[in-house]
């Protein structure tokens, strides 16, 4: 299904394919609040005017409990806001689910109350990225063959588990105050507590 016209705020309750939303506005922002379907659906968005060296795409994912977002893709966009938010009434901390495509983008921040398990294996530009902001929960993220240097910071409070065995450039990672599990370039795996 494709979506066509100048707008900067979308909201999906679900997506049982590739939903492509063509025309997006700068700062766009995706509202996510149900689970895609297994298989290879997701959002395509592609913005009307992404020329600009700064543009930037935000991302939403709130649904009471685990949300499984699928793939996401966004092209020619710098900079990528992530949110999670569990809306139960007592927020029990999921770990949710995406596959971010952003083959332009440098900088990922991810803040939220659910935790996040991010694949982004596509995006080989990224030069930041950090999940500092998730007040609960855990993040997992595993890179793609990064290019230039790159910083990572895991949630502040929860465990993370961070795999840039990939990376053909430095990474710097800062962990929290969680047991961290992370897997470098040499492809050995060190657990950090240090924060």
């Amino acid at each position: 299904m494709t979506a066509l016209g100048g707008y900067s705020n979308i909201t999906s309750a679900a997506s049982g394919g590739t939903l492509t939303l063509s025309n997006a506005l700068a700062n766009t922002t995706l509202t996510v609040t149900g689970d895609t379907q297994q298989g290879p659906g997701g959002y395509v968005v592609v913005l009307k005017d992404a020329t600009g060296s700064a543009d930037v795409f935000n991302l939403v994912l709130t649904k009471a409990g685990l949300l499984k977002a699928g793939s996401v893709t966004v092209a020619n966009v710098e900079t990528v806001n992530i949110t999670t938010a569990d809306t139960t009434k007592v927020p029990q901390n999921p770990l949710d689910t995406l596959t971010l495509v952003a083959d332009k983008a440098t900088k990922v921040v991810v803040s939220g109350n659910a935790g996040l398990n991010l694949t982004g294996t596509a995006n080989l530009a990224l030069k930041s990225l950090d999940a500092s902001g998730i007040s609960k929960g855990d993040f997992t993220f595993t890179s793609g063959a990064l290019t230039a240097a790159a910083a990572i910071k895991g949630s502040a409070t929860g465990t993370n588990t961070v795999t840039f065995s990939a990376a053909t450039a430095a990474v710097t990672y800062t962990g929290g105050t969680g047991d961290d599990v992370i897997t470098a370039s040499n492809g050995q795996k060190k657990r950090d507590q240090s924060g």
